[in-house]
């Protein structure tokens, strides 16, 4: 039930010191860490942006807890914010554990009255982005992110739904209203506008923000991938599915944090991830230290490769899922009937997916340059100028990937679209662009 803000119940933010003795309430919680309470340790994790998270250790066991406050943590008080966020976190994670426990942390205790989760301690996991800042490669990402996103994407839409159970769905993750309306600001409006949240490397990108702001080609791309955003109920995604929100160890790889999950368009999905793994890459573009220029032009080569990896894994997973384990109302291939036909129709469906996957990479990848929340792989070069340059190459990137999201051919590969990453280049090329691709019809 989503009776989060109930007034009769006293809400309390909790810190380190005050948590032990909530927890030590809950047996199930209690038993798992072990010992007495007051030998519990607890320390404050989080780096996000909106809520506050603990590791909570025992005896026995760890655990991680993490409140959704009223307000962004980020910004403080002065940004209100709806607790309610931690009950569709809640639920989008046992909809995961549902088809991919493997992925998932496990969830042992959700309280409605603290919007506060209790769930397992992932160790000695780090955050994927912190991996990649780090060039660490990750063998088995691909394959394991690839089965994560088609198996949940695949079993939450109307190709495993019945009609009235995915409108049920749809109708429950409807309440996640504000974090919608956060992202649609933070990503389909803000950064082509003058708002007072954007911010960029200043004046070394002045002409790009300018450019972004006043650009029709990009109005137009990014107007229709809000449309498609607000639209598209194809699947419950997990809505900021970025690198800081991947924890990995060589071998293993978990999914947390899906507070944004609602019912919407597949390729919002894919597109994060793909944008977020090609900051990372341009991130590494301008190596201040030449006696590693080698090491990390491996390393980028090996993010490109893994993008191509994940989007075909992806797909022959989605299509082996679509052939083998259809239960939904439609698109059914008994119902098709005609293997060609059936054929024809999967690969028209997943070109779409293609281009929405690269509509929506561009705009997440524009929105982490010149909008309010950026990423650690481009902040911590602290040199203004080799900072710009590595932003503009990725902003070049971003804006033909929107330019493409408009004018897409049916024909185009992933191979064409890492290509089109990989020769991103400085300056002129930006101005090029935009001539190139008035796209002002």
């Amino acid at each position: 039930e989503m009776s989060e803000e109930d007034p009769s119940n006293e809400f309390i933010i909790f810190t380190s010191a005050t948590l032990p003795e909530y927890l030590s309430k809950i047996t199930s919680i209690s038993e798992r860490l072990g010992g007495n309470s007051g030998d519990w340790r607890v320390e404050e994790i989080g780096d996000g942006n909106l809520n506050f998270v603990f590791v909570v250790k025992g005896k026995n066991n760890s655990v991680i807890v993490k409140q959704a406050v009223p307000y962004l943590r980020l910004i403080g008080e002065s940004w209100p914010m709806k607790r309610i966020r931690a009950f569709f976190e809640s639920e989008a994670m046992k909809e995961y554990y549902r088809h991919t426990p493997q992925y998932v942390p496990q969830q042992f205790y959700y309280d409605p009255a603290q919007t506060l989760i209790v769930m397992q301690h992932l160790h000695p996991h780090i955050v994927l982005r912190k991996g990649l800042i780090t060039r660490n490669k990750y063998p088995f990402l691909a394959d394991h992110i690839s089965t994560f996103m088609a198996k949940n994407l695949f079993m939450t839409s109307g190709f495993a739904l019945k009609s009235e159970e995915k409108r049920k769905r749809i109708g429950l993750f409807c309440g996640n209203s504000e974090l919608c309306k956060t992202t649609e600001n933070v990503i389909f409006h803000e950064p082509y506008v003058q708002s007072s949240f954007n911010r960029w490397t200043t004046p070394e990108l002045d002409a790009e923000v300018e450019t972004i702001r006043s650009h029709p080609g990009l109005k137009r791309a990014i107007s229709n991938l809000k449309l498609k955003f607000q639209q598209e109920a194809q699947a419950l995604i997990h809505g900021d599915l970025h690198s800081g929100s991947i924890m990995v160890t060589q071998d293993s790889t978990y999914v947390i944090d899906p507070e944004f999950a609602f019912y919407g368009p597949m390729g919002f999905d894919i597109g994060a991830l793909m944008a977020n793994l090609l900051l990372s890459y341009f991130s590494h573009a301008a190596p201040s230290d030449e006696s590693i220029e080698s090491a990390v032009e491996e390393h980028r080569h090996w993010l490109l490769d893994i993008i191509v990896e994940i989007w075909t894994k992806f797909s022959a997973k989605f299509l082996h899922y679509w052939n083998f384990e259809h239960t939904g109302d439609v698109m059914n291939p008994q119902f098709i009937a005609c293997e060609n036909t059936l054929r024809d129709m999967q690969s028209q469906f997943m070109s779409d997916l293609l281009r929405d996957t690269i509509g929506f990479a561009g705009a997440k990848m524009i929105r982490r340059i010149v909008g309010v929340a950026h990423v650690e792989d481009l902040e911590r070069i602290k040199d203004k100028t080799e900072k710009s340059y590595c932003e503009r190459l990725a902003l070049d990137c971003a804006t033909k990937f929107l330019c493409l999201f408009n004018e897409f051919s049916p024909e185009t590969t992933i191979q064409d679209v890492v290509k089109m990453a990989r020769g991103s280049r400085m300056g002129s090329s930006f101005g090029e662009l935009i001539l190139l691709n008035p796209l002002t019809t």
